[in-house]
């Protein structure tokens, strides 16, 4: 299957059309290891992958060209063809197994490119930037402020930490429907341990990143039975709506990180809403889904920066105390969607405007633990 070409390949092959023979060429020799890294991957770990073959590629590729072109500085064509190879090769060592990906991308780059047939120094530099998109270099999650600071490369200026951010963030923000395995999804084909990220993947149906006002949006919706019941993940179960939590989380804290090496910008904002819908009680299988549930909030640290995990109802008011009537929890959604909570939001919305005292005597009652899910 072939993809439409993406604003920063169309702008390469216009302004260093020998650069982008030469990307072309790698480009067509990497598809089948792209087209196998998921079966790889599932024979040296065992489960199902999410997708990291030829559409997850492809999509990085858009979302990267929609922050670029949204920057306020050019990239030169020589930092196109690197980032470009950067993002084809930035996953292909998950065929030999997820642990350690981004270190092993030599071992499989020489089994498909002859030493020969691609420039050393440009192979160095892009394996570099690409190795920065995860994991830690010893023991440093700090990968891409280990990168060589902006200079000549192979007699060319390049920015390594800017273009390894710009892959970072767009590998972190091409979660779509298409990386899940929506097929064996519908057949209860997927393994267990695999279930909770190939339903994640299945309902973020939209990611915008919007440089002007410095933020990330994400749109997710999802049928209600999925947050009733906790779901496989690994050898344990989780609960849908504490994913999501997890989730959010990590890709506000990326782009946190990756704003350091934007030249001119940032991103330091998540806006995330979450659709909830099913059926009206006693209505059949084929009738219309109704709405259940809308839930908006947003990630922004507005207080003195802090050392340590973050937790997200501190990052997010809305949630944080979610109608007035305490954390969100995957405990007290599950209550709400069954129609258990109203009544006693509206009890504390009511005393909160009377003022009266005791208030938070009922509020504690009202306040459940906070989650301690899993660390991203």
């Amino acid at each position: 299957m072939g993809y439409k070409m993406n604003k920063i390949e169309i702008d390469l092959e216009e302004s260093a059309p020998e650069l982008f023979e030469k990307y072309e060429a790698l480009k067509k020799n990497l598809l089948p290891i792209h087209e196998s890294v998921v079966q790889g991957a599932s024979l040296a770990d065992g489960g199902l992958l999410t997708g990291h073959g030829p559409a997850h590629i492809a999509r990085v590729g858009e979302v990267a060209s929609l922050i670029v072109g949204q920057c306020p500085v050019d990239l030169s064509p020589y930092e196109q063809f690197i980032l470009l190879v950067a993002i084809q090769i930035h996953d292909i060592a998950n065929i030999k197994g997820r642990a350690g990906h981004e270190r092993k991308i030599p071992s499989v780059w020489k089994k498909v490119i002859p030493d020969l047939a691609f420039d050393a120094f440009d192979k160095s530099i892009a394996e570099q930037i690409a190795a920065a998109h995860g994991g830690k270099f010893g023991g440093d999650k700090n990968t891409i402020g280990r990168l060589e600071p902006d200079g000549p490369w192979n007699n060319q200026p390049i920015r390594p930490r800017f273009l390894a951010a710009l892959l970072r963030v767009a590998d972190e923000l091409a979660e779509d429907p298409d990386r899940s395995a929506r097929t064996l999804m519908a057949l209860d084909q997927v393994p267990k341990e695999n279930e909770l990220f190939h339903v994640y993947a299945a309902g973020l149906h939209s990611i915008a990143p919007e440089t002007s006002s410095s933020s990330v949006r994400l749109k997710f919706a999802f049928k209600e039975d999925l947050f009733l019941k906790p779901l496989g993940k690994g050898e344990k179960e989780e609960f849908l709506l504490d994913e999501i939590y997890q989730r959010v989380v990590k890709t506000y804290l990326e782009c946190i990180y990756c704003s350091r090496f934007f030249p001119g910008f940032e991103l330091k904002k998540v806006h995330v809403e979450i659709l909830i819908f099913g059926k009206s009680d006693g209505e059949h299988d084929d009738h219309i889904d109704e709405n259940k549930e809308h839930i908006r909030f947003y990630l922004e640290d507005d207080g003195y920066p802090r050392i340590g995990d973050i937790e997200i109802f501190s990052l997010s008011k809305d949630i944080g105390n979610f109608r007035e009537g305490g954390p969100l929890t995957s405990e007290r959604l599950i209550r709400l969607l069954k129609g258990e909570g109203t009544k006693a939001a509206t009890e504390t919305i009511s005393e909160n405007q009377q003022g009266k005292q005791g208030i938070l005597g009922k509020m504690a009652k009202l306040l459940l633990p906070k989650n301690n899910g899993e660390r991203m």
